[in-house]
């Protein structure tokens, strides 16, 4: 699995996974929940290098442990890297 989201995957998540999205008048923001596979299925393929067919043949539980796995590199990878010049 990839150390970090980059740019370039956050952005084509984001286009995924807000595609059509809506902002109702309570300001609640709507998002299709098949958006939100489309997204995660991608989000696995870019972070783990699996194919969508792969994706497709794992078990649920599996894929569901790898996005947390992403999910969390995603939220601690600031915090983690390091800009450091050696």
């Amino acid at each position: 699995m990839k150390d970090f989201i980059t740019r370039k995957i956050n952005r084509e998540y984001n286009a995924l996974l807000l595609a059509g999205a809506e902002v109702g008048q309570d300001w609640a923001f709507k998002i299709s929940a098949n958006n939100a596979e489309i997204a995660n299925d991608y989000l696995v393929k870019a972070m783990s290098w699996k194919t969508q067919e792969e994706i497709d043949e794992m078990r649920v539980d599996d894929f569901n442990k790898l996005l947390e796995q992403i999910n969390i590199a995603w939220i601690t990878a600031p915090s983690e890297s390091s800009d450091k010049k050696s």
